[in-house]
């Protein structure tokens, strides 16, 4: 893999990305800033891939939607190879380049509120669901065209040793589930080599949010 992109709007969605460095010393990643309005932006979304495969990148996350999964369908369809990981949709736009996902199903979003005021009970002052009301697999979790690619793949590991792919995914679900796996525990250092987060120290959302610096090995790039 010659690189992995995030489009984010805050740097602490970089952080998790330093497993990458662990698992491929030979990856990058690669990261776009999209503007806050991205949705209501036509193009935005496309033009953040189209400066991201410019730049070597092989497999795109972090941004979604139609255009974008056209976008690199067509662009893998022109002879250059790019993967992509949606959160929201199926495989069926770009069959070529949904590598995995989707990991939210929308529908139970929004039948909360919809199922509420048909039944009458939804008042003005209401809160709207969390986003995380839709976290669950809302689909197969792998696109079936990759899925004879990946099944018998096996990577190694520090804590698990070696261990097939797809059995160490449903493992680190169930490390996250139950808290034994955090991937904001230190030792985490910054771009200039400066100890940020010190070995064995698990940092809180709070910290994640307010994060104004980005972990080394990541590269950030201008959309064009």
């Amino acid at each position: 893999m010659k690189s992995v992109e995030s489009s984010a709007a805050v740097p602490g969605f970089a952080a998790p990305l330093k497993k990458i460095k662990a698992a491929d010393s030979r990856a990058s990643v690669i990261l776009a800033f999209l503007p806050a309005d991205h949705w209501s932006v036509p193009g935005a979304q496309t033009a953040a891939a189209r400066t991201l495969i410019a730049q070597g990148c092989d497999f795109v996350c972090g941004i979604d939607g139609h255009e974008v999964q056209e976008e690199l369908n067509a662009t893998t369809m022109g002879g250059k190879r790019v993967l992509m990981f949606s959160k929201d949709l199926n495989y069926t736009i770009a069959p070529n380049v949904i590598l995995a996902g989707p990991i939210r199903n929308l529908s139970t979003l929004l039948s909360i509120p919809l199922l509420a005021l048909k039944e009458g009970s939804w008042k003005k002052e209401a809160k709207y669901p969390p986003w995380s009301s839709s976290f669950g697999r809302g689909g197969e979790t792998f696109n079936p065209a990759f899925l004879a690619d990946i099944r018998f793949r096996k990577v190694k590991t520090p804590d698990l040793g070696t261990i097939g792919l797809l059995e160490l995914i449903e493992k680190r679900e169930q490390q996250l589930a139950d808290g034994t796996l955090n991937p904001f525990t230190g030792p985490v250092k910054d771009q200039k080599g400066k100890l940020r987060i010190p070995s064995g120290v698990r940092v809180d959302y709070e910290f994640l949010r307010t994060m104004d610096w980005f972990v080394e090995n990541i590269k950030i790039v201008q959309i064009k």
